[in-house]
């Protein structure tokens, strides 16, 4: 009878241990499971981190960053602004946003094509104080005049003045060539000047407003042919960021 009870007594404390080992081989693996995903769900995020950062095609601009603020593009939120107007009979027919935002459309693509990692900016965007970019370049149209070309400029006083005067001689170069317009210097103002972009960005981020064409003269370049202009601008921002890779300007037609 001792013996019959010492035996069962001993076959239950076996079985008990033998549950607990493994409810413990359980829940030490629930945790291993716990931690393996946890690894992967950080590694995902990594991933995707890395993955928004990387810009997803690699050429000439790759690892470069570049601001294209649309001149008098507003938040959707805030007071609309169409910048200058052309009229007939009392009637709009052309606005400067329409020309601006038709050129950005093209150029923004284009430098994403070639690596570079661009930012959309609207004229008071909030993303401009303390932007730090390669380049931060503004597009304008000038005034319904019977008037043509083109003219650039950047802040009198900027610390990086220098690689601003490289952009625009640049663009005297490329812009000019694929446009064909001439260099319009005597009319670039204080507004240009001063304009409110130059004073936002980091010292270090070189920025320079563009005013692409007369609204009046130019008309036809800017809003029929815009693949046109955004050719200079993608030229002239590849001249300034990578010169070794682009090629001799075509010797002038005689």
């Amino acid at each position: 009878m001792h013996r019959s009870q010492a035996f069962r007594r001993g076959l239950m404390m076996a079985i008990a241990i033998a549950v607990a080992l493994g409810a413990a081989l359980v829940q030490f693996r629930v945790i291993e499971m716990g931690r393996e995903s946890g690894s992967a769900r950080w590694q995902e995020s990594l991933d995707s981190d890395h993955a928004r950062r990387t810009p997803a095609v690699q050429g000439p601009l790759s690892g470069l960053s570049i601001a294209v603020l649309v001149g008098h593009w507003s938040e959707p939120d805030a007071v609309q602004d169409i910048g200058a107007v052309c009229e007939t009979a009392g009637k709009v027919t052309h606005t400067e946003l329409q020309a601006n935002q038709g050129v950005a459309d093209i150029v923004i693509p284009r430098l994403e094509e070639l690596g570079a990692r661009v930012t959309r900016l609207y004229e008071r965007d909030a993303r401009l104080n303390g932007l730090s970019v390669n380049l931060a370049l503004s597009l304008h149209a000038d005034s319904c005049i019977d008037a043509t070309g083109y003219k650039a400029a950047n802040l009198s006083t900027s610390l990086t003045r220098e690689a601003e005067e490289d952009f625009i001689a640049c663009l005297r170069h490329w812009y000019e060539h694929h446009t064909g317009l001439p260099w319009h210097a005597y009319s670039i103002t204080h507004d240009m000047t001063e304009y409110h972009m130059h004073a936002k960005v980091a010292g270090h981020t070189p920025s320079v407003i563009l005013e692409m064409g007369f609204m009046g003269g130019d008309q036809e370049l800017l809003y029929e042919r815009p693949e046109v202009i955004a050719d200079g601008v993608v030229d002239s921002i590849r001249c300034f960021l990578t010169p070794t890779d682009m090629p001799p300007l075509p010797e002038p037609s005689s």
